[in-house]
C-alpha cells in the first residue's frame, strides 16, 4: 500500500465518521459506495490543494525556518549522533539567500562548523530568566535573541572569526515581528516622499525614513545630539563655502517736522467740490490747461490766427 492510498483510506474513516453522513441520513438520502469514495477522493484532493494554496502564499517560510539555527536550546548534546549535521541545511540555505560567491557560501558554511560548538557551549550558560521565567509567564527574551545580542557583542571585539555568521545574524535581528513595522514605513513613506518631491532618490528617501521611523523624539536630549554630531559630520565632510553676511540698512525714520508736511488731509467729497470757495484748489488740470500746455511744448500756432495757409472758397461770398 502506497502513502497516497493510506491517506486516502484515512480521510475516507475521517469522513465517513464526521457527521456528513449522520445528516445524509436524517434528510433520508442514501449515498453509494461510489458516491463515498468520490468524496473521500474529493476530500483530499481539496485539502492537498489549499495546502498548496497556503505554501504559495508564503514562500519564505522555509527561510525563516532556517534562522532557529540560532536558538542554543535546540542544538544537540555534542556526543549524540545529531550534531555532526546540525544546521547544516538550513546553512546552506541561507547562504544562498544572502550571498552570490561561492567563495563567501563555502566560508559561512565553515563558519558554522565552528559556530555550531560555541552554541553547545551557550546553551549551558543561558540565564535563569530565560530558560524558566518567573511564575511560569512567557519570556521577555527568548533564547534566541539571547544568542543574537551575545553574538552582535562579541562582533565588535578583536579578534573575530565569524564575520559572515555576524552578517546573517544582522538581517535575523532586523526582520519584523509583525506587519505594525511595514504599515508605519508605509504612512511614512506617503508623509516623505510627496508629489512635489516626486524625484527623490532611493538613498536619499530610505536615510530620510530611517530618521522619521528610528529617530528620536523631536526636541528631547538624544535628538539635540543626534542633530549635533550630523551637523558637525556634514561640515566634516568636505569644504563649504560660506554664504556672504547680509547687510541690512536701517530705514531712515523721519522727524516729526516731515511727518507733518507730508501728511495728506482727507476730506468729504462735498467739501472738495466746493474747494473755490474754500481756496482748495483741484488737483487735475483741466482739459483746456493740457491742450495749452501740449501747443506750446510743440509750439503749434494758435487757433484764432490769420496767417494759416488754408483757403477756403466761401470767404469771397
Amino acid at each position: 500500500m502506497t502513502i497516497s492510498q493510506k491517506k486516502h483510506i484515512e480521510a475516507y474513516e475521517a469522513f465517513s465518521s464526521s457527521n456528513s453522513f449522520r445528516r445524509l441520513e436524517q434528510a433520508d438520502l442514501i449515498a453509494s459506495d461510489g458516491d463515498e469514495l468520490f468524496l473521500s477522493n474529493f476530500l483530499v484532493k481539496y485539502v492537498n490543494s489549499l495546502k498548496k494554496s497556503l505554501n504559495s502564499r508564503f514562500p519564505t517560510l522555509p527561510l525563516l525556518s532556517a534562522f532557529s539555527i540560532f536558538d542554543p536550546a535546540l542544538v544537540p548534546e555534542r556526543g549524540q549522533p545529531g550534531f555532526r549535521d546540525y544546521g547544516s541545511v538550513s546553512v546552506k540555505l541561507l547562504a544562498e539567500q544572502f550571498f552570490d560567491e561561492d567563495s563567501d557560501k563555502r566560508q559561512l558554511m565553515d563558519e558554522w562548523q565552528v559556530f555550531k560548538y560555541d552554541l553547545a557551549k551557550w546553551k549551558n550558560e543561558l540565564p535563569e530568566e530565560v530558560r524558566k521565567p518567573p511564575g511560569g509567564s512567557k519570556p521577555t527574551v527568548t533564547s534566541t535573541d539571547w544568542c543574537l545580542q551575545k553574538l552582535m557583542f562579541m562582533k565588535d571585539l578583536v579578534p573575530f572569526n565569524l564575520p559572515l555568521v555576524a552578517k546573517v545574524a544582522e538581517a535575523v535581528i532586523s526582520l519584523p515581528v509583525s506587519n505594525g513595522w511595514p504599515e508605519r514605513g508605509a504612512s511614512s513613506l506617503k508623509l516623505m516622499k510627496t508629489r512635489l518631491r516626486s524625484r527623490m532618490k532611493n538613498d536619499m528617501l530610505n536615510a530620510l525614513l530611517h530618521i522619521l521611523i528610528n529617530g528620536p523624539k523631536v526636541g528631547s536630549k538624544e535628538f539635540e545630539e543626534v542633530i549635533d554630531a550630523s551637523v558637525r559630520a556634514w561640515l566634516a565632510a568636505k569644504p563649504r563655502r560660506k554664504c556672504p553676511p547680509k547687510f541690512v540698512s536701517t530705514p531712515v525714520v523721519a522727524s516729526a517736522g516731515d511727518i507733518s508736511e507730508n501728511f495728506v488731509t482727507v476730506q468729504d467729497a462735498g467739501v472738495q467740490t466746493e474747494g473755490d470757495a474754500e481756496g482748495v484748489t483741484p488737483s487735475h488740470p483741466s482739459i483746456a490747461e493740457e491742450v495749452d500746455a501740449t501747443s506750446k511744448a510743440l509750439e503749434l500756432p494758435a487757433d484764432d490766427g490769420d496767417d494759416s495757409d488754408y483757403g477756403s472758397d466761401f470767404d469771397d461770398f
